[in-house]
């Protein structure tokens, strides 16, 4: 026992160490750009940023409001969304897809951020880290691995979260009718896991 606690430790140790020796080189880079030394600096980049970070900011903004309004209150407060994407059925469909697809793209790019984030910070898993130009293979099958087991809550949940505007598709009927009542998933859906 003395001995597997040992190894936990120092598992745990190395771990510890990688997540320090890439926050100290991710420093070293913005510390290198900082001082001009970095040939690949876009002065562009900051106010990039600057305007992606703004359209998350609304895109979280606009998730956060409709998730209250229109999934947490029985009956549904209003469409939100819903209504947004349901009024381009009248003149151009294609808009409201777009939208839907935009906005479920928000959901996963925020998953992947957030397994970044969280594989940052945990000491008991191996930190996997995704680098421009230095990502090795292994670490980029990892994180495939956790976007594509995410991926399938993300779905459902946007479907729950769409449901008036994908009343008639596909998806709707495999998550909303089919898994719903599989007799293992029924019980989740009645206590309103999900």
């Amino acid at each position: 026992r003395a001995r597997n606690k040992n190894k936990a430790e120092d598992r745990v140790n190395a771990n510890k160490f990688k997540q320090m020796v890439y926050v100290l080189e991710d420093e070293m880079e913005s510390w290198e750009a900082s001082r001009g030394q970095d040939t690949d600096y876009n002065p562009l980049w900051p106010y990039m940023a600057l305007i992606l970070g703004g359209f998350c900011g609304l895109l979280s903004l606009l998730w956060f409001l409709h998730i209250i309004l229109y999934m947490l209150v029985s009956p549904h407060a209003s469409l939100f969304l819903n209504a947004y994407f349901i009024q381009f059925e009248a003149w151009f469909p294609l808009f409201g897809t777009l939208s839907v697809a935009l906005f479920s793209f928000y959901l996963i790019a925020c998953v992947i951020s957030g397994i970044f984030k969280v594989g940052l910070r945990c000491f008991c898993v191996t930190l996997h880290p995704m680098r421009y130009g230095k990502t090795l293979m292994n670490a980029f099958m990892f994180n495939s691995m956790w976007i594509l087991f995410c991926s399938i809550p993300v779905v459902m949940f946007a479907t729950e979260a769409f449901d008036s505007y994908a009343r008639y598709t596909t998806i709707s009927n495999i998550l909303g009718v089919q898994v719903k009542y599989l007799k293992f998933f029924r019980y989740f859906f009645m206590d309103n896991v999900f």
